[in-house]
């Protein structure tokens, strides 16, 4: 009995696990998603191509990183960030690319979503 006992236990607890990783996952698509449609509305409208800036009251509605819980960005002048450009100790918020407006989430184990 108590074998049966600690099989079934040990299959709910590695369902829940997988249940987990898989809503962290979809909260970190979610929060991509939400800035991915956000800042080519925002470039354009606060004009940042030509060196416009985003006032401090935009900044504070940025949705914060799912991973980081930093809301702050990092703008890159390429299609893709390099290695060199993610913070490799984790502390980042986005990175945001002026060629694309393309959004990644400024951390090494994140940064290919």
């Amino acid at each position: 009995m108590v074998v049966v006992m600690s099989i079934v236990s040990a299959v709910a607890l590695t369902s829940y696990q997988g249940s987990q990783e898989d809503a962290d996952d979809a909260s970190i698509r979610y929060s991509l998603r939400q800035m991915r449609a956000l800042i080519p509305v925002l470039w354009v409208k606060y004009d940042l191509s030509n060196g416009g800036g985003l006032p401090a009251n935009v900044i504070a509605t940025l949705p914060e990183s799912p991973v980081t819980g930093l809301a702050f960005f990092t703008v890159i002048n390429t299609d893709e960030p390099a290695p060199t450009d993610v913070n490799q100790h984790g502390f980042g918020g986005w990175i945001i690319s002026s060629k694309t407006q393309r959004v990644w989430i400024n951390h090494p184990d994140y940064v290919h979503y």
